[in-house]
C-alpha cells in the first residue's frame, strides 16, 4: 500500500509543489505547477484540493468503487493520483462543475429501499460520460462507472440521506450536479406505547359513520394565534427554489421561526417552533394575500392531521417535502383540495361554505383558505424534482400502486381578520384568487409525530389541538 514520506508540500524557487512518496514498491517524486482553478480532485469538497484531498485518495489507495477513483476505472491507483496531483492547489469551480460538455444528470430519485439500504436511479448525462461522481449529504461518496442506478447499503433504519449525482468525463472533469434526491430507509420495528389514560376531553368518534370518522379522528396544531405573527414574510420558497432567497412570490411562513430559502432539514431541526406545541418544529408557508394593494397578515394557522381513512395509518415520514393546490391555476381548482370558506368568530360556525374563489364574508365573519395536501407517499423519496411526483391522493380510501404507504391526511388553515377581504382579494402568485396552494417540510421530534399518529389516528381518537397541557399520554423525549 502507500507510505507518505512527507505530508508537507514544498515550494520550490520555480514555483513547483514536490511530494515525495512510495506506493508499494515504486518510490515518486511527483512536480506540479500551482494554478488557479480546478474542476477535479476536492474529495472533501471544501472548495481546494490540498493536503486532506491527497490523504483520501492515499487512504483509499488500490480499493475499488471509492470517490477517490477520479478516472472512473474502478480502481484507487496512481493514474488519480496523478490526476489530483495535477490540480493541487487550485480552487474548485462553482458546483463541483467544469465540464462544458456534459449536462447535468436528470431526475436522481430513489425506486426502492429497505431499513439499510437505498436504491438511486438518474436519466444520463449527454456527452462523452466516463461515470459519474454521487454525492451524500454534500460531500464526494462514491465514484461510479457509465451506470444510471446505485444501491448504497450499510445505512441507519429509518434515516434520512440526501444524494445529488454529476457525470464525470475522462479527464475527471465534472457535469453540473443533479437535483437534491432525499431518501429514507425503512422503518424498523415500532416503538412500544406507553399505558396511559385519557380524560373526557378526549373522545371516540364510530366507525359506523365513517365521515364523521376520518373527519374527526384526528390532531391539530395551532401555529399562529393572538400575538405571535407569522414568523416570515418573504419571497422565499426553501423546497421549489432552495437556497434563491427572493426568488418566489410573497409567502407567508408558520411553525419553525428559522425558516428561510436555504433552509435544510439539519436547519429546521436545530430551530425552534411557534407552534403551541413545540415539538412541532415542521414549516408551513401560504402565498400572500392582498386587499386593494395591502397584505393582509393571517391571525390564525392550524394544521389539522386527520384519518381521511377507516384504517391503521404509516407514520408521517421525517423530512417530507410536500406542496398542495397549483400556483399558477388560471381555473377555479377542486375546491376539496384548495379553497376558501367565510366563519363566524363566535360561536365558530361556517357561514359561506368552501369554494373555489375568493367570497365576500360579512363584515363581522373571517376569511379562511385551507388547502388539503396528498396522503399517498411512494415509501422512499421524500421529494421529487417536480415537488409533486413522490405524492398522490387517496380514492375510495386507497393509495395507488406508485405510491402504497397510506398517510394522515394533513390540511393547512389560514384565516384572515373580519372586514378585511372580499371578491377581489387576490394572492401573489399570479395576483390570482385563483392560486391558493401550501407547502410543508416535515421536521417535527418524529417520537412527538409518531405517537400522535399511533394514539390519536391509529387508535380511533379524536384528540383536537394538541399542546403539552393535551395530549394523549406523555409526550416522547426527542
Amino acid at each position: 500500500m502507500y507510505k507518505l514520506i512527507r505530508s508537507q508540500k514544498h515550494l520550490s524557487p520555480l514555483g513547483l509543489v514536490i511530494f515525495a512518496c512510495t506506493i508499494g514498491a515504486i518510490g515518486y517524486f511527483i512536480f506540479y505547477s500551482l494554478a488557479a482553478t480546478s474542476s477535479v480532485g476536492d474529495l472533501n469538497n471544501d472548495g481546494v484540493v490540498n493536503i486532506s484531498d491527497l490523504s483520501i485518495l492515499l487512504s483509499d489507495y488500490g480499493t475499488s468503487n471509492s470517490a477517490a477513483d477520479i478516472n472512473g476505472d474502478s480502481t484507487v491507483n496512481v493514474l488519480d493520483l496523478s490526476v489530483l496531483l495535477s490540480h493541487y492547489g487550485q480552487t474548485v469551480t462553482s458546483g463541483g462543475g467544469g465540464s462544458t460538455t456534459l449536462t447535468a444528470p436528470g431526475n436522481l430519485h430513489g425506486t426502492a429501499n429497505t431499513t439499510s439500504s437505498v436504491t438511486l436511479n438518474w436519466t444520463a448525462s449527454s456527452g462523452s460520460v466516463a461515470g459519474y461522481t454521487l454525492y451524500r449529504a454534500g460531500q464526494s461518496y462514491k465514484s461510479l462507472g457509465n451506470v444510471t442506478s446505485y444501491t448504497d447499503s450499510g445505512l441507519s433504519t429509518d434515516t434520512v440521506y440526501e444524494y445529488t449525482i454529476a457525470a464525470r468525463d475522462s479527464t475527471g472533469a465534472l457535469s453540473p450536479k443533479s437535483n437534491l434526491a432525499p431518501v429514507i430507509t425503512k422503518e424498523g420495528a415500532p416503538a412500544p406505547q406507553p399505558s396511559y389514560t385519557l380524560d373526557s376531553t378526549f373522545d371516540y368518534p364510530s366507525k359506523s359513520n365513517p365521515s364523521d370518522y376520518m373527519q374527526h379522528v384526528d390532531f391539530d396544531v395551532v401555529c399562529l394565534y393572538s400575538g405571535v405573527p407569522p414568523v416570515r414574510d418573504a419571497p422565499d420558497d426553501p423546497i421549489v427554489y432552495p437556497g434563491q432567497p427572493g426568488a418566489s412570490h410573497q409567502h407567508v411562513f408558520s411553525g419553525n421561526k428559522t425558516v428561510n430559502a436555504s433552509s435544510t432539514l439539519s436547519s429546521l431541526e436545530a430551530g425552534t417552533s411557534s407552534c403551541i406545541l413545540t415539538q412541532d418544529k415542521a414549516s408551513y408557508w401560504m402565498p400572500e394575500l392582498y386587499t386593494s394593494g395591502k397584505a393582509i397578515t393571517p391571525f390564525h394557522a392550524r394544521a389539522y392531521y386527520r384519518a381521511g381513512s377507516l384504517k391503521v395509518l404509516s407514520h408521517i415520514p421525517h423530512g417530507l417535502r410536500m406542496i398542495a393546490g397549483n400556483s399558477k391555476a388560471t381555473s377555479p381548482q377542486d375546491k376539496s383540495i384548495a379553497g376558501w370558506q367565510c366563519r363566524q368568530v363566535s360561536p365558530d360556525v361556517v357561514t359561506i361554505g368552501k369554494q373555489a374563489t375568493i367570497p365576500t364574508c360579512a363584515s363581522t365573519d373571517l376569511l379562511e383558505g385551507s388547502v388539503v395536501f396528498p396522503n399517498c407517499w411512494d415509501g422512499v423519496n421524500l421529494d421529487s424534482a417536480d415537488h409533486k411526483s413522490h405524492m398522490s391522493y387517496s380514492s375510495s380510501d386507497s393509495c395507488d400502486a406508485a405510491h402504497p404507504v397510506h398517510m394522515p391526511q394533513l390540511t393547512l388553515a389560514y384565516r384572515y381578520p373580519p372586514g378585511t377581504t372580499n371578491s377581489t382579494s387576490y394572492l401573489s402568485a399570479m395576483n390570482s384568487g385563483l392560486t391558493l396552494h401550501a407547502d410543508f417540510f416535515n421536521a417535527w421530534e418524529q417520537p412527538t409525530l409518531d405517537a400522535l399518529v399511533d394514539r390519536c389516528i391509529n387508535a380511533g381518537v379524536h384528540c383536537g389541538d394538541v399542546s403539552s397541557k393535551h395530549f394523549p399520554g406523555p409526550i416522547p423525549a426527542p
